[in-house]
Parts: C-alpha cells; sequence; structure tokens
C-alpha cells in the first residue's frame, strides 16, 4: 500500500513548471487520459497569485528570471489508502501537504513553501477489463521558494535571494529540500499521518515505509511495469523489464511455498539448512540494525538537546546533573534497560547510538529517547504518552523539569501524575531551557 515518488524539476530538466501542472491537473495534452480531478488546490500563494489551481505562479516559474541552473519544484507522488472514506482521504492530502510545505523549510519559523496538490480518484477507463480496483492518488507540486511573510512583486520573487537586504532581494531558497534527510523524513512522516488517518477510522495501521530488509523480510520487492507494459504483457509481448518482474514474482512465490513467512525477521522460518538460515537471519537482522540506526541518526531528537526541547512532543530532564543515570555503560543501567522493555512489551524496538538509548514503536515510528539525565519522546498518541510516564517513573529522575507541547501538555501531566511522578513544569522559552541544558 505505501507508494510515495519523488522527482525533481530545474531549468535544464525537459519538464517545465507548467507543463507539470498540466499533468497534475489533467489539462491540455494530458486532458484524455483518462483519470478524474477529484480536488486541486494551491497553499501559501504569494498574494499576486489569484489561480486556485497556482497556474500565474507556475507559468512565472519558467520565466527567464529564474536562473538557468535554478531548481523549479519538486513533485511527490503519493497513493492514499483506498480503504478510507473519500472525506477522509481528502483531509489526509490536505493534512500531509500542510505538513510538507511548513517543514521543508528547514527553519523553525513559521514560513512555508508555495505548493499545489491535486487529489486524483485513480480510475482508468479498462478497469473493467482488468478488475483492477481504483488508487487515488495525490500529485504534489513543491516550490522551492519559502514565503517568509515578505510580500514581493511578481518580478521579484523569483529573483535571487539576499539574506542581507530580503525586502528588495527575491524569495528565499529552502537548502533543506531535496536532502537525502529530507528524503528520509518524507518517507518516513508519510508513514505516521497515514497510519494515524486509519486509526482514526478504526483501521489497522497497514503502511510502512521501511525496506524489506530492515523489515527482516527475505521476498525482493516486484517492480513497478506501468499500464503499457502490462497490457503488452497480457498481449504475449515482454521485455526485459516485464521479464525481470516475472523472475522476483517466481522467486517469492517459491520462498512462499518453502514455508517463508515474510512478517518479521525473529520468526522467519524457512526450509533449508539450520546453520544457513540462523547465517541469513543473522545477516538479515545486522543489516536491518545498520540501517535503522543510519536513520535514527537523521531523527530530530538524535540532535543537541537544544535543537531536541523544538523536536520533542514531551521532554523529562533532572536538575541533578550527576545522576546515576548518566553513567549509562554501567551494569545497572543495562538491568533498568531489560525492566524498561519488558514494561512496554515486545512490540517496542531498542537501538543504541553513542550515549542514546532508542526505543521504537513501528510502524507508526513512535519513539523514546533514553539519554544521560534525560528522556524525550516525539509520540502524540495517548497510549505512547502513558507509557513514556512509565519509562520516566522507572528511571528515578531526581528534580525533574518537564516541557511539553502546548497541545498535549495536559495530557503529559496527567500521564506523569498518574504513575507518582512529581515534576516541576517549565512554561518558559525553550532557549532558556536549552540555556539551563549547557550549564
Amino acid at each position: 500500500m505505501f507508494h510515495l515518488q519523488v522527482r525533481r524539476v530545474s531549468r535544464g530538466s525537459k519538464d517545465a513548471a507548467t507543463d507539470r501542472l498540466r499533468y497534475a491537473a489533467r489539462t491540455h495534452r494530458y486532458a484524455r487520459r483518462g483519470d478524474i480531478v477529484r480536488h486541486i488546490q494551491s497553499l501559501h500563494m504569494p498574494d499576486w497569485v489569484v489561480s486556485s489551481s497556482g497556474a500565474d505562479y507556475w507559468r512565472e516559474a519558467d520565466s527567464p528570471r529564474v536562473r538557468s541552473n535554478g531548481r523549479l519544484l519538486f513533485t511527490i507522488e503519493f497513493a492514499l489508502p483506498r480503504v478510507l472514506a473519500m472525506a477522509d482521504q481528502n483531509g489526509l492530502a490536505l493534512d500531509f501537504c500542510r505538513l510538507v510545505s511548513r517543514m521543508s523549510t528547514g527553519r523553525r519559523d513559521k514560513s512555508s513553501m508555495p505548493c499545489t496538490y491535486a487529489v486524483h480518484e485513480g480510475v482508468r477507463q479498462d478497469d473493467a477489463v482488468t478488475r483492477r480496483l481504483p488508487n487515488p492518488h495525490v500529485h504534489l507540486l513543491l516550490s522551492t521558494s519559502i514565503a517568509d511573510g515578505i510580500q514581493r512583486p511578481c518580478p521579484q520573487w523569483f529573483r535571487r535571494a539576499n539574506s542581507k537586504q530580503p525586502a528588495i532581494a527575491g524569495a528565499p531558497r529552502s537548502q533543506y529540500v531535496g536532502t537525502l534527510k529530507w528524503l528520509l523524513w518524507l518517507r518516513r512522516m508519510w508513514a505516521r499521518v497515514a497510519n494515524a488517518a486509519l486509526k482514526r477510522a478504526g483501521l489497522p495501521a497497514a503502511l510502512d515505509h521501511r525496506s524489506h530488509m530492515s523489515r527482516g523480510v527475505l521476498t525482493k520487492p516486484s517492480i513497478h511495469v506501468g499500464p503499457k507494459l502490462s497490457h503488452l504483457a497480457r498481449a504475449g509481448v515482454s521485455n526485459r523489464r516485464t521479464k525481470r518482474n516475472s523472475r522476483i514474482l517466481r522467486m517469492n512465490a517459491a520462498l512462499d511455498a518453502l514455508g517463508v513467512n515474510a512478517a518479521c525477521g525473529p520468526r522467519l522460518s524457512v526450509a533449508l539448512d539450520q546453520e544457513e538460515k540462523e547465517s541469513k537471519l543473522r545477516t538479515s537482522q545486522a543489516a536491518a540494525m545498520d540501517e535503522l540506526r543510519a536513520e535514527l541518526a537523521l531523527h530530530p531528537l538524535s540532535h543537541d538537546q537544544e535543537d531536541m526541547l523544538s523536536a520533542a512532543t514531551a521532554f523529562v530532564f533532572t536538575m541533578d546533573i550527576s545522576h546515576p543515570t548518566a553513567n549509562m555503560d554501567g551494569p545497572k543501567f543495562a538491568r533498568l534497560l531489560g525492566a524498561v522493555q519488558q514494561v512496554l512489551g515486545p512490540a517496542w524496538v531498542l537501538a543504541r547510538i553513542g550515549n542514546r538509548v532508542w526505543l521504537l514503536h513501528p510502524p507508526n515510528e513512535d519513539v523514546i529517547v533514553i539519554g544521560p539525565g534525560f528522556v524525550a519522546t516525539d509520540g502524540f498518541d495517548e497510549a505512547i504518552v502513558k507509557q513514556f510516564a512509565v519509562v520516566v517513573q522507572m528511571l528515578n529522575l531526581a528534580n525533574v523539569r518537564v516541557t511539553a507541547r502546548p497541545e498535549v501538555r495536559e495530557r503529559v501531566g496527567r500521564a506523569l501524575s498518574d504513575v507518582g511522578v512529581s515534576s516541576i513544569w517549565d512554561s518558559g522559552p525553550v532557549m532558556k531551557l536549552a540555556k539551563f541544558l549547557r550549564v
């Protein structure tokens, strides 16, 4: 069910920004492609943009005012869960596009990036013949410029930015969008936001952005063939791509016949020699853990504590810097971690990076981080908040201070109170807490 694809469009590309908008809106030469555009909307556009589809903005992006090697936009295509009702699909698309527009700036202020998104029904004319189910999806056009609150006229917007004279220069460009860190965040957040929407609808969370290797799955992912090649394959005409996909499907079918369980690494049961099975499992688990550590190193909660304060949902730290919890290499802390894992249950995965211990709860990727004298989480779910409070209680931090985002502050306080943790709330500025943590 998970599908998210990102493409970059620059002045040197064969596609222009206007052409990408026409493709998303299914107009001009794309009007006969058979799909239905359910909704199209633009967000955070400058004042001089009057079209709801943002056509005048993207037309201006193709103007000579953008330098010849400039990046115009990024296109993001993601599939909506078809099990959701149409209203829930539309709300999910809007929520995620707003999140991408806001967080792709790489800034901590309230600036956003202009974008246009179109929701497609995902139907084709031959669906009745091929018995293909609808594939609702979204095409998002994300500008690389940042709407920083300064009103700039149309000729000025796409000029070169100047941080010393922003009022007379062009709009600033995001240095974060398009990076590997941004791409990994994008995939993780789409799975998280979509699974939250599924849970609100009373459906099981089904999206997982991780690779087969990181999940301990031995079967290989199939290759996207597309409607044209699929039609040719049904007619008996195949090429290298369809042949390769057929080989992967046959290999996966053979693994299924041997009794391979593709659910999770520790429960793999392969009808092979025991020694070979254990060797494959160890290799798969080691590769999955390496991939997990690489991804966690890019997580917002892996930064310095000053940055963590702005990224965490809840952050609990001790006034006693010399607290024993700071000794995270001793046997006492190892026994404590074992007890924490028993309380949280087998659904939580433990990973260690440097002097921090990560507890993850897939597939939503809610995390709890334990460090020298602090514990933090990025989980909004009430169950995660309660388990976070239990971890704080078990760490037995002395003279704790608590800060949390306003929308969950009451929930965090109630959860800590329920487990008997007495705390001092610091509702002051984040920088005040950051100054304390540097003491």
